[in-house]
């Protein structure tokens, strides 16, 4: 590395000033440049975009806790009597319907149903908190989901409020 600045520095000695403030000045306009890449640019445009990204957030965070009371609600009130229906089917039907991009298995519990669910929208876990406590006299038990890529991932259990 040493050669090589001893190299530079010898040729910056030869050259006349007039090519050394030119190297000096594309030297400057060329760290300009870099910086505006680098910092600049970036910062200036997250203070662009930082106030619709905040929006947007609050706006998601007033709909999760809306749904979140009223999952609350629904789970405090009186589910209507068990239907004499075979949940897992009605299940197997009401999932494609009402969120078509989730991917769902069903399995059977001894009074109600688990669900593995994969690419959930956010929304129809309060739907089917609703269906389940007003339509089929059942309440979700537990819930266990994640954010994934594409929704929510993870499981669901419906137990019936009185068991067939």
């Amino acid at each position: 590395m040493k050669p090589i600045l001893d190299a530079l520095r010898q040729r910056w000695r030869t050259l006349a000033t007039r090519e050394q403030r030119a190297v000096a000045a594309a030297a400057l306009v060329l760290v300009l440049a870099l910086l505006w890449l680098a910092l600049l640019r970036p910062a200036l445009r997250t203070v662009r975009e930082a106030p619709g990204e905040i929006e947007t957030l609050q706006r998601q965070l007033r709909d999760v806790r809306r749904q979140a009371d009223e999952l609350a609600r629904l789970n405090s009130a009186p589910a209507a009597p068990s239907a004499d229906i075979d949940l897992r089917a009605t299940l197997q039907q009401w999932m494609p319907a009402h969120d078509a991009g989730a991917q769902a298995s069903f399995g059977v519990l001894p009074d109600g149903v688990s669900i593995e669910v994969r690419a959930m929208r956010a929304g129809t876990l309060l739907e089917l908190a609703r269906a389940a406590r007003h339509d089929w006299g059942a309440t979700l038990t537990a819930v266990h989901l994640q954010r994934g890529a594409n929704g929510f991932d993870g499981s669901v259990q419906l137990t019936r409020t009185t068991p067939r």
